[in-house]
């Protein structure tokens, strides 16, 4: 083992009021060393240099690293140079900011994300069972075929589509009354799906308020006794989306449809 040597700044070969450098001991510092100071050195190896300066720029490099961090931090999100709004405790943001730190408020830095956006990824793992076809002869009790109701060439476009499936009927809920039911079952009737489809009759909940429950039960008696097997479908937006003459909305228990639904 190397013996550690004790340096004494009085006998180094100065005199006594002159400080000793300690540069010609192979230090950095430069640093002189007064009357009475010691210095302990250690045993030093070829990578002793080479060790100080990385330590030296280790620690630069994270110190530099936490005040970029606390430079980050104390500052608020946001675009750089956005005009904020100070409020007063309890008070709210104006319209189009929000409270970013307290009693601060900002517009947002980007647009707000749209679900027209929204892609996700699925990462289920899991066995895979696909059943393209139904292994017995199905009903669908609630199809949408739209347009294809209305042309031997429509209807025959939804056969193939049934018999890949292995649908034996379908029972239509598109909502249709009046003139297009009629002109969708005289369609049907002609062709080779007249035992396969069938239609559920709609109701127009447009402007409802007085004579308007006897015009519908009226027009729903007479899309029963063309040939519809029922009502269907009440519309989901029922009470969220129809309004009255008045303006008011359309509740689901409205007095004004109880005649239709006694019916």
């Amino acid at each position: 083992m190397a013996e550690r040597r004790t340096v004494n700044a009085e006998v180094a070969g100065s005199s006594p009021a002159a400080p000793v450098s300690l540069a010609p001991l192979g230090h950095k510092t430069g640093r002189p060393l007064s009357t009475g100071q010691t210095l302990t050195q250690f045993p030093r190896s070829k990578l002793t240099d080479r060790g100080n300066w990385m330590s030296n720029w280790s620690l630069c490099i994270a110190a530099a690293g936490l005040l970029a961090a606390g430079t980050l931090s104390a500052q608020p999100p946001g675009a750089s140079g956005a005009p904020e709004t100070r409020i007063a405790p309890g008070q709210q943001c104006p319209p189009g900011q929000t409270e970013i730190r307290p009693r601060i408020c900002r517009a947002p830095e980007t647009a707000a994300p749209s679900i027209l956006d929204y892609r996700p990824h699925s990462t289920l793992v899991t066995a895979e069972h696909l059943v393209p076809r139904a292994k017995f002869a199905a009903i669908d009790y609630h199809g949408h075929p739209q347009d294809l109701i209305y042309s031997a060439e429509g209807l025959a476009q939804l056969r193939s589509a049934l018999d890949s499936l292995n649908i034996r009927i379908m029972v239509v809920a598109d909502d249709i009354s009046g003139e297009r039911l009629a002109r969708a079952l005289s369609a049907i009737r002609a062709s080779p799906m007249k035992d396969r489809i069938r239609i559920l009759a709609g109701i127009d909940f447009n402007n409802v308020g007085p004579g308007w429950a006897e015009k519908a039960v009226k027009q729903l008696d007479a899309d029963i006794a063309a040939g519809a097997v029922g009502v269907g479908e009440i519309p989901k937006f029922l009470g969220l989306r129809y309004k009255k003459p008045d303006g008011s909305l359309l509740r689901i228990d409205d007095p004004e449809l109880d005649p239709v639904w006694n019916e």
